[in-house]
């Protein structure tokens, strides 16, 4: 299945490549435009973007109509019928998606060219949105003369190549769980898997305070935080492994000597803070390892985004991360869980990893940089949204390279940048071998 951003992009370059494409859980069309002085209509319109915000994001093409398959019941786009320009406000209807939903959404407004002189196709692109904003409320309002207004709230979702309502049963059970009654002064979104470790939020919040990361500034960062399913086995073997564990970080050598990564092998960097064994914050990472064996990496914004120096790029076009400095620091988080924590434990291990990022955006657009290094004329992709936490996911990967695959494939898909396009993998796995020297 295409990426959202193949979709747009081939629509761009030729109209005409959308025909026969199926409706899916990320693709949706639409013959005529909404009709924003009809209130059905505009409540059509936050229903439709809020269902995909709530999913995985995606985008309705409006100006394409559709012929449903009398065998599997799908919808494919059949004709072009491209919509006089006169016919569509992009400012309203981008003014109407925030009115009607909320938290507010990052949608993006495509207006795409035909062959038809005044008549376009119209594109809304609805990113993958933060974890931590979820769910998206469409709300509505209804008159009654005798009785004022009525005011209304749903939740809807892509499920398939439909919007479908929650049921009331469902939007109580995870109210009752606490699902929306999370802890506005935090920035990572309550975790209510059972299995995870309850105090993963704290840690992160605990490594970012002994990091020098100014959170009044809202300095950027990335993390990654791992934890292996055996959680009691780690704590019945790792209290005391902890000065086996800094001695093993410490002869461990980093992929690249001056490459983006905890810098391992130099200077003894490792070492105990209390019951945790620490790599302090060295101005661009810092990673910790509690007695429960959960593992939390924070990467800082620079480490990152050196890149838009490097390239001269002012920020007034954008913030640009470099694909092997973030590939890199994936991959040795990883080493560090796959080389030390799982030879140590008693009984095989599944390690359970979640990412996240804030704020990388601050009002520029965030690039990535998608070449290898030294291809300094290689593609530059614009990302979707600035901030993001995943949800926690159970990984069966024996390998540093198979479990760094994974995790850049979720930051990539969270971007929308499209996860072929990762430099340096082969097949499933990240491959080192290529990596400056």
């Amino acid at each position: 299945m295409r990426t959202v951003r193949r979709i747009i992009d081939d629509a761009i370059s030729d109209p005409k490549s959308l025909i026969g494409c199926e409706e899916n859980s990320i693709l949706d069309f639409k013959s005529e435009p909404y009709r924003l002085d009809s209130l059905p209509d505009r409540l059509e319109l936050a229903k439709d973007c809020s269902a995909f915000a709530n999913a995985a994001g995606g985008v309705i093409i409006i100006g394409v109509s559709t012929t449903k398959d009398p065998t599997s019941a799908i919808e494919r786009a059949s004709e072009l019928r491209p919509i006089p320009q006169e016919l569509v406000d992009l400012e309203k209807v981008y003014k109407q998606v925030q009115h009607l939903v909320y938290p507010q959404l990052h949608i993006l407004l495509h207006k795409i060219q035909t062959t038809i002189q005044n008549k376009f196709i119209y594109a809304i692109e609805i990113t993958p949105q933060s974890d931590k904003d979820k769910y998206f409320l469409v709300r509505g309002e209804t008159m009654d003369g005798s009785r004022g207004s009525l005011h209304v709230v749903a939740i809807y979702r892509r499920m398939g190549s439909n919007c479908e309502p929650w049921p009331a049963s469902e939007i109580h059970r995870h109210l009752h769980q606490g699902r929306f009654g999370q802890d506005e002064g935090t920035f990572v979104s309550r975790q209510a898997a059972g299995k995870m470790s309850d105090r993963a939020d704290e840690l992160l919040e605990q490594e970012i305070a002994k990091s020098d990361i100014d959170t009044n500034s809202e300095e950027a960062f990335f993390f990654i935080q791992f934890e292996g399913k055996q959680r009691s086995k780690l704590e019945n073997f790792f209290p005391g492994s902890q000065k086996s564990v800094v001695a093993s970080l410490n002869e461990m050598h980093s992929i690249r000597r001056y490459g983006f990564n905890f810098r391992l092998g130099v200077q003894d960097r490792a070492g105990i803070d209390g019951d945790v064994v620490r790599l302090p914050d060295n101005g661009y990472n810092a990673l910790s390892i509690n007695s429960y064996g959960v593992v939390t990496v924070v990467i800082r914004q620079k480490a990152l985004t050196w890149a838009s120096e490097k390239r001269g790029i002012p920020a007034t076009v954008g913030t640009v991360i470099n694909s092997i400095a973030l590939i890199e620091e994936i991959l040795e988080s990883c080493r560090i869980v796959c080389d030390v924590l799982m030879p140590r434990a008693k009984t095989p291990y599944r390690t359970h990893w979640r990412c996240g990022m804030r704020g990388m955006l601050k009002g520029r657009p965030l690039l990535l940089l998608s070449g290898k290094t030294g291809e300094q004329d290689g593609p530059i992709h614009k990302a979707q949204v600035d901030s993001f936490v995943s949800d926690w996911t159970e990984s069966t990967a024996e390998s540093s390279n198979a479990l760094a695959y994974e995790i850049t494939s979720e930051v990539y898909s969270r971007f929308g940048w499209d996860p072929a396009a990762i430099p340096y993998s082969v097949g499933e796995l990240i491959s080192h071998e290529d990596f400056p020297k």
